[in-house]
């Protein structure tokens, strides 16, 4: 595939991203939904780390350990 690169900015700055989805299930409203776990925001609690995970569709925010 080829790209097509327009300026000299985008032939500089571009960058494709391949993206790594995972399922995930809200426990909430049982919807599922698609995330990449790579951009998640993670906390440190109890000196272990988690993912914060929001429901697109309630707003539910959740913990996953990693």
């Amino acid at each position: 595939m080829l790209k097509e690169i327009r300026s000299k900015y985008q032939a500089k700055n571009y960058e494709e991203i391949e993206y790594e989805l995972e399922e995930i299930v809200c426990r909430k409203c049982d919807r599922p939904y698609m995330v990449d776990t790579r951009y998640l925001k993670t906390v440190t609690k109890d000196d272990e780390d988690w993912e914060v995970r929001i429901c697109p569709y309630c707003g539910f925010k959740s913990l996953m350990c990693i």
